[in-house]
């Protein structure tokens, strides 16, 4: 058998997801496929299609496991086949992001900063031209 791990959109942490594992080219159609986070069996979330024929006698099957990203985990897919000696694992995690996403998520977050700070800055002059307004004024007496 091949055996390859893929989420089905793009990656986010923290969001709900779907990995897909295939399992592709393998005869006898006797299959076990297992999921694991971080060592431990996932039972629940796990859904498979039922058995592909290829046409050429072997068969696949896709199986898929509802999870949410969380940065650190490790996901495994186990199968288990007659023809392999042991079995195969594929481990897939989230992408860790690069310094640069790091700077780019402060930059907005400063981004999103800036229209409170021009809205404090506005209040403020406007305050201070209204209590100058509001002075009487030391030239305009009564003649």
């Amino acid at each position: 058998p091949t055996v390859t791990i893929s989420p089905s959109k793009a990656e986010a942490l923290n969001h709900h997801n779907l990995l897909v594992c295939a399992v592709t080219d393998f005869y006898p159609s006797q299959v076990k496929v297992q999921w694991f986070r971080n060592g431990q069996e996932e039972t629940a979330g796990v859904v498979s299609t039922p058995l592909i024929r290829n046409g050429d006698w072997t068969y696949q099957v896709l199986v898929m496991l509802e999870m949410n990203l969380q940065r650190g985990d490790v996901y495994t897919c186990r199968v288990e086949h007659s023809s392999l000696q042991s079995p195969i694992l594929v481990e897939w995690q989230p992408a860790t992001p690069s310094p640069m996403s790091e700077v780019v998520e402060s930059l907005v977050c400063f981004a999103g900063l800036i229209p409170g700070l021009v809205q404090i800055v506005v209040t403020t002059v406007f305050i201070l031209a209204g209590m100058r307004w509001a002075e009487p004024s030391a030239h305009g007496g009564s003649q």
